[in-house]
């Protein structure tokens, strides 16, 4: 294997070991190198089964979490990756700590993603979300399952409602701002609601500015926080947008581009918004 680079007679041979000495000391090691030469031939569905077998037998071996990982890895690119996904939920049932249990069920959840079972995902990242002791794994998970609710299911109210837990439980970290953000852009752009009125026995629908009031809420609590963050100048334009285009508030719309402006007074559309502002103030 490691001179002669002669892949195919190094797998007869661990192969061989594998078989004639169960007891070797170094089965696991042997197991390994064997998954790793399948793998360097390229016959994935091989080495998948072999680090799988791994995993399986030899909890306690230095090559574990090196076969757990390439398991996982090579899962998707094998027809049997659902014997993979089984391992690895195993791995989580006999986890022996909540922080061995949340790692294990992180791996799990991508497992799930790389084969296209969203929902599974999205449960176990939750699961993590909710039990893992571990704040930065637990805020991991909650990301990971907004983003397949929002760009895998189409699920808005449900990655809003993940975004909003998150939040709320870590209101304090660095990746807040950019939450927050995410949640004003659903909010303006996905979750439009409208209201029913009747008029001459027929039910007329008019869209409902409550979840542009929402998006604007979320922006506030950026700029309230952050102003001179970067992401604040993305703020302050949506709010001044929404109030110009949306809510037809001039006067809130001119606040948010002169705020802006005054905290950014450099920035690459600050030109366009001068204009826009005079525009504002000429009407």
């Amino acid at each position: 294997e490691e001179r002669l680079l002669d892949f195919p007679k190094s797998i007869k041979t661990y192969a061989r070991l594998l078989s004639n000495y169960p007891s070797f000391l170094a089965i696991d090691q042997a197991t390994y190198r064997l998954a790793a030469c399948y793998e360097k031939i390229a016959d994935f569905e091989s080495a998948a089964k072999t680090y799988r077998e791994l995993v399986s037998k030899y909890p306690y071996s230095s090559y574990y979490q090196i076969a757990q990982s390439r398991m996982k890895t090579l899962a998707p690119l094998t027809k049997d990756a659902k014997a993979s996904i089984e391992v690895q939920e195993n791995v989580v049932d006999t986890a022996k700590t909540e922080g061995q249990a949340a790692k294990a069920s992180m791996d799990l959840a991508a497992m799930y993603y790389d084969s296209g079972d969203y929902k599974k995902a999205i449960s176990e990242y939750k699961k993590v979300a909710a039990e893992s002791p571990n704040a930065e794994i637990a805020r991991e998970a909650f990301q990971k399952a907004a983003s397949i609710l929002d760009e895998k299911e189409k699920d808005y109210k449900g990655a809003a409602k993940t975004l909003e837990e998150m939040v709320t439980k870590y209101p304090n970290e660095p990746d807040t701002a950019k939450n927050l953000f995410k949640l004003g852009r659903i909010y303006e752009e996905n979750l439009q609601e409208f209201s029913k009125r009747t008029r001459d026995g027929q039910v007329l629908l008019k869209k409902s500015n409550e979840n542009i009031e929402k998006a604007i809420d979320y922006y506030n609590k950026i700029t309230e926080t952050s102003s001179d963050a970067d992401i604040s100048a993305d703020a302050f334009l949506r709010k001044g947008e929404l109030y110009e285009t949306r809510l037809k508030d001039k006067e809130s719309a001119k606040k948010q581009y002169e705020d802006f402006l005054k905290h950014f007074p450099d920035h690459q559309d600050a030109e366009k918004i001068r204009e826009r502002l005079q525009k504002l103030e000429e009407e």
